[in-house]
């Protein structure tokens, strides 16, 4: 089955493993734009890991989904958040742009490789 545009997909690696997205656009080299709930750590809280257990030593707790609020990212940054215009989703949209992640009426609009 070919993936075309509002499909529901559910993505199977990384942060966003077992979430689903909202397929937005599609684009060459076997990539497409999702839309997807955030998982931001606003905190960034980090976990102090064990150094006789080496193979956790990268993991870190996962943040829960919720809606991206650009007051607290301004906040977080200390000033303005910058916005950008992106045509890659058929249309000029704007969108905030934190973390080098762009954000949306509270969505995450990301681009992950098709599977």
């Amino acid at each position: 089955m070919a993936l075309k545009k509002h499909h529901w997909v559910r993505i199977k690696s990384g942060l966003y493993n077992g979430d689903l997205g909202l397929v937005e656009g599609l684009s060459g080299n076997n990539k497409v734009w999702l839309r997807v709930i955030p998982r931001i750590d606003l905190n960034q809280k980090k976990v102090e890991n064990n150094q006789k257990n080496k193979a956790n030593r990268f993991m870190s707790i996962r943040p829960p989904p919720k809606a991206f609020n650009p007051e607290d990212a301004k906040k977080l940054q200390g000033g303005v958040l910058e916005t950008k215009k992106e045509s890659d989703l058929g249309g000029l949209k704007s969108f905030f742009y934190f973390k080098r992640q762009h954000f949306r009426k509270g969505f995450l609009y990301k681009q992950f490789n098709i599977k």
